[in-house]
């Protein structure tokens, strides 16, 4: 049985679907990849158990088989010339191109773990793929490393009548953004890998994006071929609209201004809250923080154009989350909504909503 493809083609399908792959794997076949061929097209597929990924490209033959590829053979065909030809015989790989020819004994193929077959008939479908590669993208960064509370390492995804809405917290700082989808019309949500966002992100050109959920893993086509398969995080997300208060009072500053002005409070902060207090009022806001242990002290303050504010307000917030989260925005102003020194303070774009908790002012 044998099959011939561009190995340009071939490069790239081994590069993206390798992204699924986990380091030092306890199923060893896990750490190579899968190829199927069929009629007119080869499918690559690598994985870790948690997610996979199945990539197809066109090719010109008749046979139809499967076998495993190693990561010499891939490493060798990115040397290659241009067509490369596989041929498999009883569990023996020949890969060749021009002068070049490499013999292995592989894996058998019923020892690659079964992927879950999901129905992909009637999927949610992205209007705007751009968008959302790019916002899906900012999520992950919102997203938290803690293992120990799994629902905050993924992304939530919630179908609601035609809109999508993505959620991603650390608990600290929290990020939405809706979308509008075509397709399926059922309601529902359920949480996904980050990595999903990760993968997405690096394909280059992204014009179209549908969405299916089975019962254990949650399947993304893009462009039609290539295909996102993760396993669902089986947690309850945090009911995160229960802490976006209606804040009335807002103001609005210079982003650069704003960052640099944290830059320097964080330089006197104590290291440990990194906390840094505004205080708003006027048209002015105040920026301080201290470092009692070592008599560290610094303030400054810059113009912000504050409405609604009819009193000196003071809030604090931890200098490196707000940093993390103000690059986050695009615009060159940056507006701060805010109610109470206790409650949450949002910055609201269009379809795009951005949370900060605040941090007890007092001794620091």
């Amino acid at each position: 049985m044998k099959v011939s493809v561009k190995q340009k083609d071939l490069v790239s399908a081994f590069k993206l679907a390798g992204k699924a792959k986990g380091k030092n794997s306890l199923v060893p076949i896990l750490d190579e990849y899968l190829v199927h061929v069929l009629p007119n097209k080869v499918t690559i597929i690598a994985g870790d158990l948690d997610n996979f990924i199945e990539v197809d490209i066109l090719s010109n033959n008749a046979d139809v088989f499967s076998f495993i590829v190693g990561n010499q053979q891939v490493k060798l065909i990115e040397k290659m010339d241009e067509v490369v030809t596989f041929e498999y015989v009883n569990l023996k790989l020949t890969v060749s191109s021009g002068k070049d020819i490499s013999n292995s004994n592989t894996f058998p193929v019923e020892e690659y773990p079964k992927i879950d077959t999901i129905d992909h008939t009637n999927p949610f479908i992205i209007t705007n793929t751009v968008q959302f590669v790019d916002r899906f993208a900012k999520a992950k960064r919102f997203t938290s490393d803690d293992d120990l509370r799994p629902a905050m390492t993924g992304i939530n995804l919630a179908f609601n009548s035609g809109k999508l809405e993505i959620c991603a917290t650390d608990a600290h700082k929290l990020y939405t953004a809706d979308f509008e989808v075509t397709g399926n019309k059922e309601d529902g949500s359920f949480i996904c890998k980050d990595l999903v966002s990760g993968i997405m992100s690096s394909i280059k050109t992204v014009f179209s994006i549908s969405i299916s959920r089975g019962v254990k893993y949650a399947l993304f086509e893009v462009n039609g071929n290539v295909r996102i398969i993760s396993r669902i995080i089986d947690e309850r997300y945090p009911d995160y609209k229960s802490v976006i208060p209606e804040n009335t009072q807002s103001s609005t500053v210079n982003k650069k201004q704003l960052l640099t002005n944290i830059e320097k409070s964080l330089l006197f902060a104590n290291k440990t809250t990194n906390k840094v207090a505004f205080t708003f009022f006027g048209e002015n806001v105040e920026i301080h923080s201290e470092d009692l242990d070592y008599s560290h002290e610094f303030k400054s303050n810059f113009y912000s154009k504050n409405t609604g504010i009819d009193y000196p307000l003071a809030i604090g917030f931890n200098g490196k989350y707000l940093t993390s989260l103000v690059k986050e925005i695009e615009t060159d102003t940056v507006t701060l909504l805010t109610s109470l020194p206790n409650r949450a303070a949002t910055i609201k774009l269009p379809n795009e909503l951005y949370l900060i908790m605040p941090v007890m002012l007092g001794e620091y």
